[in-house]
């Protein structure tokens, strides 16, 4: 396994855990603070972000992740690699990312979730599949380890035909939570031998807007719907 050497900590960053499960590596899962593998950086909006990768026999994990918890709310957002090493079996993989919330904010919080994700055949021969596994959701926004929105529930399937191929999907949802004292992104999946998967995503909490702000949010959703819905006809009499 290689380790990057890591970057000095400064005093308000976030901080963060990650936990990665290999089903074919004996040696997972592991459990880190990405402060202390590879790089992290201050971000301009006064988030951190953090940078690195770890290898094994069977796989290949790679991240980048932005990272803020403050008075007006908590994010996680990032990028995530990762490749199945084997060149003959499925495998299936997990990785938690946890970010403390030190001062948890109003009676509830605005939970917002929203990824896509990508899984490319890296072969010249074949295709690349991605799915869930057993009954979990492909990714769970989490607060306190308790699921609060998830994304491309079971049983999920995602396929990527053809040498190189590579094969797109998007989701997102919002939810409300109690007060918390961690929030968490986890993806659960299971990923076909020699094939690479991407992942963006972005876990937002945030107070609660104000009920006469709820009313404006959901009445502007509804439009946007309706508008799509019912775009004009066109008039059969028209040049």
């Amino acid at each position: 396994m290689l380790l990057a050497s890591p970057a000095i900590a400064g005093a308000d960053e976030p901080v963060l855990n990650m936990d990665w499960l290999a089903s074919g590596d004996p040696s997972t899962p592991i459990s880190f603070n990405p402060a202390d593998v590879g790089d992290h950086v201050p971000g301009d909006d006064g988030s951190t972000i953090f940078t690195g990768s770890l290898l094994g026999d069977t796989w290949d994990l790679a991240w980048t992740t932005r990272a803020r918890s403050d008075a007006s709310g908590s994010y996680l957002d990032g990028v995530l690699s990762i490749i199945n090493l084997s060149t003959t079996d499925d495998q299936s993989f997990s990785l938690e990312t946890t970010l403390d919330v030190p001062n948890p904010f109003g009676d509830t919080a605005l939970f917002d979730l929203a990824a896509s994700i990508a899984v490319t055949n890296l072969q010249w021969t074949g295709g690349a599949s991605l799915g869930t596994t057993g009954d979990a959701p492909i990714i769970e926004g989490r607060a306190d380890s308790a699921t609060i929105a998830s994304l491309f529930e079971p049983a999920y399937a995602l396929e990527a035909l053809g040498p190189f191929g590579s094969a797109v999907d998007s989701a997102a949802m919002q939810a409300l939570a109690d007060p918390m004292a961690t929030i968490g992104l986890l993806t659960s999946f299971t990923l076909s031998p020699g094939d690479l998967v991407t992942m963006t995503y972005v876990l937002e909490v945030s107070p609660v807007p104000a009920p006469g702000a709820i009313a404006l949010l959901l009445l502007a959703a509804a439009s946007g719907r309706t508008r799509r819905r019912r775009a004009p006809a066109q008039d059969e009499n028209a040049p």
